[in-house]
């Protein structure tokens, strides 16, 4: 369970590299990257976990709802996002919302760790805002 974790923080820093006012690409092109992405970065590494049974179906399940959630909430705050890195907390807090709403109405046990997966995916898009200095100093 615990490598399901990497996951989310993989997946928020690679949104937070493509989202990077430096890359000179189109909206719609950066769009369907982040999607592409999210749900490769889900997809290929958790089926793979999934079929050598690290990780239950449960969390595979999550992983692609954090998955899917995170990069529509990405998607929706971009602008607000570059402009202020307290947003990426705020973005990750709506994502684990979400994730929790979703799983809480379609599993059975509810799963704790949908709220944290959500938050991760926020701290690895602040990782990646900082590394690539998104942000001003202000």
């Amino acid at each position: 369970m615990k490598i399901a974790f990497l996951i989310p923080i993989v997946l928020g820093l690679i949104n937070g590299v493509i989202q990077s006012p430096r890359n000179r690409t189109t909206l719609r092109s950066r769009l369907m990257l982040i999607l592409l992405a999210s749900i490769l970065i889900a997809l290929i590494p958790g089926w793979r976990l999934y079929m050598r049974e690290v990780i239950d179906i449960n969390t595979f399940y999550l992983l692609l709802i954090n998955a899917g959630t995170s990069a529509g909430v990405l998607i929706l705050l971009e602008r607000l996002l570059l402009k202020h890195w307290r947003w990426t907390l705020v973005a990750g807090a709506i994502i684990g919302i979400i994730s929790v709403l979703i799983t809480h109405r379609h599993t059975t046990g509810s799963d704790p760790t949908a709220f944290l997966l959500g938050m991760l995916v926020g701290g690895g898009y602040m990782l990646g805002g900082i590394f690539l200095k998104t942000w001003r100093k202000t």
